[in-house]
């Protein structure tokens, strides 16, 4: 049977034998994943040809009373080498024996002391390490270096995975879009990462995080007593950036002026610090990123339509975090493990109707916002498991509120501390870090009884 072009692009799981319930439990979160196509049934129904050809993966239930797993698994291995399977086993098994007897098996996982995510992370290295044959190309080797640090299986984020594949080959500009909180540095640091030009420096700057008056002596650097202030000589980003890469966010908020000085930069790749007349040969690889519209900056008269067309390349637009719903979990779950570790609280997990509501949020601050939430909620948790009630989203009608309410910038920051002592319950330590504020502060506003 020669495989279509959809089930290429599938790896397929087959889960036999056990429980009705326990089988669409497993398909349920083992589905979340786009790229698994998971079907269940209580025997097998088809012949073991018809498996050996159709799935990639079987997962075997070992006390089911619908048929001898031990034959079952003897038979398919011995039909086909390259197809991965796990068994399932019960307290009472003897894992040992289990191990001795099946050797061809390449995971046993308990019933009673696996979870959801060991199972996932089974398959996933199974996968990894017993793939088919398409999934050695190149081009699955890079998106695998992508996912070290951009993680998700979706469609929308395999997506960007390609476009990263393309940008890495040359070096041609970059412009990435999409709402906050959506990971936009971090594609930018995958894609100088993983091109030509890695072994030099990769420099991001937030045009809009820096005072206007500041942002020249940032980009071109300044020699020393070329303004008050200009104790020391300072070299500019565009001159940090020779050899590498250049990463410009919010690069719609560039002012006139430094808009026409950019542009003379990138045409002549050469630069001139503040309170100097030496020319500076720099080379650098741009990538710019904005959550605005430029073309719309453009037609506004906010951005100059010259350097518009000057450093639009390969536009990689991001999706929303609702927009890839089938992440949401698998990120979930990896800021939830990597805060444990930092913060040596132990293993904590999500429960399934915790779960339900992660997946069913909207999530207006992307990433950012689900990053935030999970770490809050492993903060107020019992310690092992994180339950609906510890996980807090804001309403859509909270910055309104904040903004529309009459109050000093005393009182934003007093109610600010107040509540996030409250989700801390009450520790001033972690309170500072999650504000980046010095605790000392706090101990002051607790001893004035102003919070």
């Amino acid at each position: 049977m020669k495989k279509s072009v959809d089930q290429k692009l599938h790896y397929k799981i087959q889960i036999v034998g056990g429980q009705s319930s326990l089988r669409k439990s497993l398909a349920y979160h083992l589905g979340l994943n786009p790229d698994f196509k998971v079907t269940h049934c209580e025997h097998l129904k088809i012949s073991e040809k018809v498996l050996h050809e159709e799935t990639d993966l079987v997962i075997i239930n070992y006390n089911s009373k619908a048929f001898n797993a031990s034959n079952l698994i003897t038979k398919l291995s011995w039909q086909n080498s390259q197809l991965a399977i796990i068994v399932l086993f019960e307290a009472h098994d003897d894992e040992s024996i289990l191990k001795s007897d099946l050797p061809m098996v390449d995971a046993f996982l308990s019933l009673k002391s696996t979870t959801k995510y060991d199972l996932w992370d089974a398959v996933l290295h199974i996968r990894k390490t017993k793939s088919p044959q398409q999934d050695t190309s190149n081009q699955i080797q890079r998106i695998s270096a992508y996912s070290e640090k951009i993680v998700g299986n979706s469609n929308e984020i395999k997506s960007i995975f390609k476009l990263m594949d393309k940008a890495v080959r040359s070096n041609i500009n970059v412009y990435i879009t999409g709402q906050t909180g959506t990971g936009k540095e971090l594609v930018a640091k995958a894609i100088h990462q993983n091109s030509s030009r890695n072994k030099n420096k990769f420099v991001a700057i937030n045009v809009a995080a820096i005072p206007k008056d500041l942002v020249e002596s940032e980009l071109f650097g300044h020699e020393k007593g070329s303004f008050t202030g200009a104790n020391f000589c300072k070299k500019g980003k565009f001159e940090a950036a020779n050899g590498g890469t250049l990463f410009l966010d919010e690069i719609a908020e560039l002012d006139f002026y430094l808009q026409s000085k950019l542009l003379r930069v990138l045409q002549e790749k050469e630069i001139c610090r503040i309170g100097s007349n030496e020319m500076i040969h720099t080379d650098f690889r741009l990538i710019i990123a904005s959550h605005k519209e430029l073309i719309e900056e453009v037609a506004k008269g906010n951005f100059r339509e010259d350097l518009y067309y000057r450093i639009m390349g390969l536009t990689i637009e991001l999706p929303s975090l609702s927009d890839r719903k089938s992440d949401i979990l698998l990120l979930a779950n990896h800021f939830l493990k990597r805060f444990c570790m930092e913060n040596n609280l132990g293993a904590i997990t999500l429960s399934a109707n915790a779960e339900i509501k992660l997946i069913n949020h909207q999530y207006p601050g992307n990433i950012r916002e689900l990053k935030s939430v999970i770490e809050i909620a492993a903060i107020m948790c019992n310690g092992i498991q994180i339950t609906t009630d510890d996980l807090q989203f804001k309403s859509k009608g909270y910055s309104k509120e904040i903004c529309e309410s009459r109050k000093t910038l005393k009182e934003y920051t007093r109610d600010i501390i107040k509540h996030h002592l409250e989700l801390y319950k009450n520790n001033v330590i972690e309170t500072a870090k999650a504000l980046d504020i010095g605790k000392s502060t706090i101990y002051k506003m607790l001893k004035a009884n102003e919070i």
